[in-house]
């Protein structure tokens, strides 16, 4: 996930990369937060914005605090199920 960030996926799509990224072929993000999905033979050269990937609230998808920022990555934590405990370091804080 990357907040506000720039990047520019692939204008190329080969047969790995699945069909709801299609439509975001050659897309820019500039300051739009954004997640990298993995795909074979690109890596997380591909994103999608973070609002069209899973519907959830407002404050995590445009993270404009650092309550916002621990918030969006705690809603992650939950949704890929990761058992590790996080420590959050102040340097990555906004």
């Amino acid at each position: 996930m990357d907040n506000k960030s720039g990047h520019v996926n692939p204008e190329k799509i080969n047969s790995y990369v699945p069909d709801f990224l299609h439509k975001y072929a050659g897309q820019r993000f500039n300051n739009e937060s954004h997640i990298h999905i993995y795909v074979e033979t690109y890596n997380l050269a591909w994103a999608m914005p973070l609002k069209d990937y899973i519907n959830i609230d407002e404050d995590i998808i445009e993270i404009n605090s650092n309550e916002n920022f621990i918030k969006a990555i705690k809603f992650f934590k939950k949704l890929i199920n990761l058992q590790s405990n996080l420590k959050i370091q102040n340097s990555i804080i906004l």
